[in-house]
């Protein structure tokens, strides 16, 4: 699996923002009202971002047990003890599609602001839509950063084999 682009996530957006301002217009036009979004989805959305990020802790420990590992001193040293590879594609794999998820939010809530300003009076709904934004685009973030801890290291690095060479790594 190849890591999320930063490019796809914006055309991503902005197909949304497009689609729900033409979808907003269209539906004003014929006198129905913007869709405001609730405070429940507004606080929903950054917290789903903190839960994916929580979960990459133990990964984040291990990176850093590792790093110690790897560090010249005391002699035989225990290897920390992996992560379980499932975990770590599920969290992988949660974080991508957080990260494309909140993309497409952010598109919608972007094209909902947009109708609300440009409409003859501003309704005071349009900072719930703008907080909205706001949580969305913070949730593919979150999603873009546990994305990237979650990247497997380059070959030759010190945190591919504990520090040693590759004539040195045990072949187990």
């Amino acid at each position: 699996m190849k890591p999320t682009k930063i490019l796809n996530l914006i055309i991503a957006a902005a197909s949304a923002a497009i689609g729900s301002y033409i979808l907003i217009r269209l539906a004003v036009g014929f006198g129905f009202r913007v869709p405001v979004s609730g405070l429940t989805f507004i606080l929903t959305l950054p917290i789903i971002g903190g839960i994916v990020l929580a979960m990459t802790i133990p990964i984040i420990r291990y990176r850093r047990a590792l790093r110690e590992f790897a560090k010249p001193g005391e002699a035989n040293k225990p290897r920390p003890k992996r992560v379980d590879p499932f975990y770590a594609v599920r969290v992988v794999l949660l974080a991508k599609a957080t990260a494309i998820t909140g993309s497409l939010f952010t598109g919608w809530h972007l094209g909902a602001v947009a109708v609300q300003a440009g409409l003859p009076v501003t309704p005071d709904t349009i900072w719930l839509n703008f907080s909205g934004f706001i949580g969305s685009l913070l949730m593919a973030i979150a999603g873009l950063i546990a994305e990237r801890i979650c990247k497997i290291p380059q070959s030759g690095t010190a945190e591919d084999n504990g520090g040693k060479s590759a004539t040195e790594a045990s072949p187990a």
